[in-house]
């Protein structure tokens, strides 16, 4: 009977792996047919040197997170520092800008005093100033009556062209003696007031050397309207007591025309 001959490959391919019993590696014959076993847990050259490279890149990566860590650990470092300095400068500022305003709030307080004095200074000198200005008219009224009181104005003496001031003084002069009957007057000055009323003779104004003789003159005014003579005399007043003398006319005229009625 011939032999049946088993080959080494075939017998290898006809083991089992799920053996429990087997503990070793099953490694493929090599060109001679023949197969080595290896201890399961000698690991593999691509293996080793593929965990030595994890092992390098994880000391690596590690190497990087130290230094990474140390960056960030110096930069915190220098914010805080930049933080301090920062902070030490703002308080510095408020400190100085705290002096600055009780400076400015000192000098305030003592601009407003002397402003609260000054105003009232101000206040007493436009006190005083307006009781001068009362004491100024009174005492330029009185200057202005005494001025006017020797004063009377003629309205109604004929005009002349290229009236001389002497010929003025003349026609007063000869006006007084014959249409008002007087004599022993003396006229210390006459003159031409500057505007009249269209058509008619500009009013004189006349200034005798006494009161009583301006006062004698002026009360003999009414012979002139006893001779119709339409020459009409007044006392030299100011702008007031102008007004307030018209005023009085009117009335007595507006009493004159009831009564009449």
């Amino acid at each position: 009977m011939a032999s049946v001959r088993h080959s080494p490959r075939k017998a290898h391919d006809e083991l089992h792996y799920d053996d429990p019993n087997c503990n070793l590696c099953i490694q493929t014959a090599g060109r001679d047919g023949t197969g080595k076993r290896k201890p399961e847990d000698e690991p593999d050259a691509g293996e080793v040197k593929k965990a030595k490279g994890h092992t390098e890149n994880n000391h690596n990566t590690t190497s990087d997170l130290q230094t990474i860590i140390r960056l960030i650990n110096n930069q915190g470092d220098q914010i805080n520092n930049m933080e301090l300095n920062i902070t030490k400068r703002l308080t510095d500022v408020e400190n100085t800008l705290a002096g600055r305003l009780e400076e400015l709030e000192a000098r305030i307080d003592d601009l407003e005093g002397t402003n609260a004095t000054l105003t009232r200074q101000i206040q007493n000198l436009e006190e005083e100033n307006l009781i001068l200005k009362k004491k100024v008219e009174i005492t330029e009224t009185k200057v202005d009556h005494l001025e006017r009181k020797n004063n009377i104005i003629i309205f109604g003496l004929g005009e002349q062209h290229d009236e001389t001031k002497h010929q003025l003084h003349e026609k007063v002069n000869n006006f007084i003696q014959r249409e008002m009957e007087m004599t022993g007057i003396y006229i210390e000055n006459a003159y031409r007031l500057k505007t009249g009323k269209v058509g008619k003779p500009r009013g004189v104004k006349v200034t005798f050397s006494k009161k009583s003789e301006c006062d004698a003159v002026m009360n003999k005014r009414m012979l002139l309207k006893t001779k119709k003579i339409p020459v009409y005399l007044s006392p030299d007043l100011n702008k007031v007591e102008a007004e307030k003398a018209r005023k009085n006319r009117e009335k007595k005229k507006a009493q004159r025309m009831e009564q009449n009625q």
